[in-house]
């Protein structure tokens, strides 16, 4: 972090809000792992500030009252023994056969209508907060109002908007962040939380004592001793068959999909290399280049992850 004099620290380095308490803190990233990290140092920190360059649309684990605070309402369900019902959770919504029918137009006049109406009702909860964000993150992009949340990878974690809300800490988007010492000035602003749009000309200086970057997770293949592969998993037949690799190594739960649960795809693919590696199948002839395919699609698809390798639609 050039210029700045603080402690630094990264996302992976992570083990408790005890390595922050009393501190003044900023999270950099607006992904779940940012989203956990500035929600727990909320509650210890002296100070917690999100920054993030652009908006991004954040996805509820569930679709009632409960995602007005995830955790609170998660820790309430064990302690009473009561279960989630399966028409509470997103999936019921984004994964179902219903839902699949519709073209991205219809799917994200939904989402549209949803924002328009929790923004009418400007409560200054959790969900009025993540339709702020929605709206920005489709106002900042082309045919984000044609195509809403299928142009993002979406993080599945409202708990930083829930401490933003409840006035624990500040989200702050804006492009450009300049470290001086311990100061840190943001500038060309595009949101600070609920206010959006922001007046491009703002600038703030916040005093930081650390700076946590939740910038994606470290691989450590070491143990895979003589083999090398190229990590972008999209060049990967199925996003887990790496080549030169198709008759020994395989990666489960590597790629999350964009809607969906990892565990269930990662169900059908090892079903299908079970299926390939005992000769009851084999791989398409042309499995090289329907990676390439595979990957042109996710590429103009998820345009606003394209440095999200690991964002697959399955």
């Amino acid at each position: 972090v050039p210029g700045f004099t603080g402690e630094t620290m990264h996302s992976s380095d992570w083990r408790s809000n005890k390595q922050v308490a009393g501190k003044r803190v900023m999270i950099i990233g607006n992904g779940e792992s940012s989203a956990d990290i500035a929600a727990d140092s909320a509650e210890i920190a002296k100070s917690v500030v999100l920054w993030a360059r652009r908006p991004i649309i954040m996805g509820p684990r569930f679709l009632n009252e409960k995602s007005k605070d995830e955790l609170a309402s998660m820790e309430a369900m064990q302690v009473k023994g009561s279960r989630t019902e399966m028409w509470e959770m997103l999936e019921t919504s984004t994964t179902s056969p219903v839902s699949q029918l519709q073209s991205p137009k219809a799917y994200s006049n939904i989402r549209s209508d949803w924002v328009e109406g929790t923004l009418k009702q400007a409560n200054h909860d959790t969900a009025h907060l993540n339709a702020v964000m929605f709206k920005n993150a489709m106002s900042s992009v082309e045919d984000g109002f044609k195509r809403s949340d299928q142009i993002f990878a979406v993080p599945k974690s409202l708990r930083m908007l829930t401490a933003t809300s409840q006035g624990k800490m500040d989200l702050v988007i804006a492009k450009k962040a300049k470290y001086e010492g311990k100061k840190v000035t943001f500038s060309e602003y595009s949101q600070k939380n609920f206010e959006w749009p922001v007046e491009a000309s703002r600038v703030e200086t916040y005093d930081v004592d650390v700076v946590i970057m939740c910038t994606g997770f470290k691989n450590d293949f070491a143990w895979l001793k003589g083999v090398t592969i190229d990590w972008n998993c999209r060049n990967w037949f199925k996003n887990c068959i790496p080549p030169g690799y198709e008759d020994k190594l395989a990666f489960l739960g590597w790629t999350r999909p964009h809607q969906g649960g990892i565990p269930a795809c990662s169900e059908m693919l090892s079903r299908y290399l079970g299926q390939i590696w005992s000769g009851e199948k084999s791989l398409p002839s042309n499995w090289k280049e329907q990676a390439q395919v595979d990957k042109k699609v996710a590429e103009s698809w998820y345009k606003e992850a394209a440095d999200y390798h690991t964002v697959m639609d399955y």
